[in-house]
């Protein structure tokens, strides 16, 4: 009897044992297979991301405090008010101070908080790791991904564009930026007094130089450099201002005669958040949702980012809800911000073109790149996402794009880093116009009214953007641009009432009615460079010029001073 009742407890024993084993198993988090294989070595560390099964594991939930608005900013308040959101929401509520030090305790030298993932981000070791595993409240650990982006193929044609050029009778002086504005017809947003005035733009790049002088009457709101954890984003290789400045200078510059930005009237916010390491950029997801957030709390408007994260993620994770940078977007537009993001510069690459995360993000406006002619230029990335949704959404010129220098002058450059912020400048100019409207909103718009939105496609999805049709501008601005005039190289002649995907015929007639040069094209922007069509040189002189549309012709009379 009592070798019986022995047995028993030795049994209730084992399978107490093993019940509080397979407990134990069920509570200890999900380390993902990344983490160990990064740490092979005892004093391998890797970068990780510990995310929490609460934001307060050791507080009654019954007794938290109320939801506190402290960290937001008015003017992110106001964003809220307009967009008809609540003021605040659980994403507001701060993950525990306690949680952040006892990881810091376990090993963890914590470099972000996320208040949307209830994650914290930072370098830990094998100690560090088994020491949080051990931690009751941490969902899971897995690495924290990172891509090293190069540019496009240096091979890749850059055209031309006409020199020399402005706008007469007292308007802007675009200089070299009038084609890239003018496709997307930022110009007639212009004309109708549209700058971008009361609208707050982020940045998320590798730093920036705002003593140049095209960013001398730019309002900067505020700067971090979430890299060395400070607030100066012009330190460094000034190799590590470059991209950024000139991602920035497409949407915010102004220097008469060398670069007007689309959104030249725009307030900014600059966030430093991707490594220089020649001849590639380090990009860092943590980095990017720390962005966000921080643009957040600033009452951002508009996000403009020019980076991808293709290592690690296969095509099936272009689903719009599996990057971390991905659900970042999401969460962002959730809360009232435009994410305008680059489709990517993989489109060469025969075995994964695809767009790369986060622009698979359906509340990403993903932007591709086009010659100045509309063609599609063959680096930028190309769709359908995982679930067969069409990306990119729009496109916009991303070669030949006037920039600023980080060295102080001005120069050309390629890739779809600079086609996004000339699109995220126009969404400034039509949220100026209807600041109500949330980020689905603004990007249906723009699909809607693109020069591809009745056959989208996987190449250009929507097409080029039409701004002024987006805007219902297109019967309020009707003046024909011809600038420089007199001229003595090239003319460029601009036309507000043309979209994109329209035929135009150019006609040019001498004082006696005398055709001399005659052409086709598309779009609003049309040149002439003084030539016959025989390609001779004309006489010095007024010349009328005709340009027939499907819709309207227009008429202008040019000088044209012999060379």
């Amino acid at each position: 009897m009592i070798h019986s009742r022995m047995f028993t407890v030795i049994a209730i024993g084992v399978l107490l044992t093993v019940l509080w084993s397979v407990v134990g198993a069920i509570d200890r988090p999900v380390i993902s297979e990344d983490v160990a294989a990064s740490l092979t070595a005892a004093n391998d560390s890797v970068k990780v991301w510990i995310f929490l099964k609460e934001k307060d594991p050791f507080t009654d939930p019954l007794r938290r405090s109320a939801l506190s608005t402290s960290w937001l900013s008015a003017r992110a308040l106001q964003r809220h008010r307009n967009k008809g959101l609540p003021p605040v929401t659980e994403d507001d509520r701060p993950v525990a101070q306690r949680a952040i030090s006892e990881l810091q305790d376990a090993g963890l030298a914590v470099r972000t908080v996320s208040r949307w993932f209830t994650s914290v981000s930072g370098w830990a070791d094998q100690e560090a790791i088994e020491n949080i595993s051990a931690l009751f409240w941490v969902d899971s650990v897995r690495t924290v991904r990172a891509y090293h982006r190069a540019g496009p193929n240096e091979d890749e044609t850059m055209e031309s564009l006409p020199r020399d050029t402005q706008v007469e009778d007292g308007g802007l002086d675009y200089g070299e930026s009038l084609t890239q504005l003018a496709q997307i017809r930022v110009v007639d947003a212009h004309l109708a007094g549209y700058d971008g005035t009361g609208i707050l733009i982020g940045f998320l790049d590798t730093g920036y130089d705002p003593a140049h002088e095209a960013f001398a009457g730019v309002t900067i709101v505020a700067t971090h450099d979430f890299i060395n954890g400070d607030e100066d984003v012009a330190d460094g290789d000034p190799l590590q201002m470059d991209h950024g400045t000139k991602a920035w200078s497409a949407c915010g510059a102004f220097s008469p005669g060398n670069l007007i930005g689309a959104a030249y009237g725009a307030d900014v916010a600059l966030a430093k958040t991707e490594i220089k390491n020649t001849p590639d950029i380090l990009i860092e997801e943590d980095y990017f949702v720390a962005g966000l957030e921080w643009f957040d709390s600033l009452g951002v408007d508009i996000s403009s980012s020019s980076l991808g994260y293709p290592d690690f993620y296969t095509y099936g994770d272009l689903d719009g809800k599996t990057a971390i940078t991905t659900k970042g977007v999401n969460r962002a537009a959730s809360r009232g911000i435009l994410v305008v993001t680059a489709a990517g510069n993989e489109g060469n690459d025969k075995s994964s073109p695809w767009v790369t995360p986060p622009a698979d993000s359906d509340s990403a406006l993903a932007v591709g790149a086009v010659y100045s002619s509309g063609g599609r230029v063959s680096f930028s990335s190309i769709g359908p996402t995982a679930d067969r949704r069409i990306k990119p959404d729009v496109m916009a010129m991303g070669s030949g794009v006037q920039l600023a220098d980080d060295g102080g002058g001005y120069a050309k450059s390629q890739g779809t880093s600079f086609s996004t912020p000339l699109v995220a400048g126009a969404c400034a100019l039509l949220l100026q116009q209807d600041p109500t409207l949330m980020p689905l909103e603004v990007i249906d718009r723009l699909r809607q009214t693109a020069s591809r939105a009745a056959e989208p496609d996987t190449l250009y999805g929507y097409g080029i953007v039409n701004l002024a049709e987006a805007m219902n501008l297109a019967d309020t601005v009707t003046e024909t641009l011809a600038y420089p005039n007199p001229f003595s190289q090239t003319v460029t002649f601009v036309l507000p009432g043309i979209s994109p995907a329209d035929k135009v015929t150019t006609r040019i007639y001498s004082a006696a009615g005398k055709l001399v040069y005659a052409a086709s094209g598309q779009g609003p922007v049309s040149y002439w460079d003084g030539r016959n069509d025989a390609g001779e040189e004309v006489a010095g002189g007024v010349y009328l010029c005709l340009l027939e549309t499907p819709k309207k012709n227009y008429t202008v009379k040019v000088a044209y001073l012999r060379r």
